[in-house]
């Protein structure tokens, strides 16, 4: 079980704690939402785990398997609907949320 500790610092800025690492995180709301944009949103946050999740798991299968994907490189785009809408990271967990994923592989 991960826990992670966090603070409201205000300026719709968040810290945030790995307890067990002890690495922290900031994230500001984007400059698009009222936001400085300084440091990853929370919804940047989200489109960052799929991709890190989805990585991880190659990874797995790769070892596995063995053969290296080390270098492999990503990039992720994010594209916001409207500001009025529920927050994109809840709507995650809706099946209304469309995520389309391409994967190029060179070898």
């Amino acid at each position: 079980m991960a826990t992670i500790k966090g603070t409201y610092k205000g300026n719709l800025r968040n810290e945030m704690t790995h307890v067990q690492s002890g690495n922290t995180i900031l994230t500001d709301a984007p400059t698009d939402n009222h936001g400085k944009g300084e440091a990853f949103s929370p919804t940047d946050l989200a489109c960052a785990a799929l991709a890190g999740c989805m990585m991880t798991i190659m990874g797995i299968s790769a070892q596995g398997h063995k053969f290296d994907i080390d270098g492999t490189t990503y990039t992720v785009k994010k594209t916001m609907n409207a500001a009025a809408e529920s927050c994109p990271v809840g709507r995650s967990l809706h099946p209304d949320v469309i995520v389309n994923i391409t994967m190029n592989f060179q070898g």
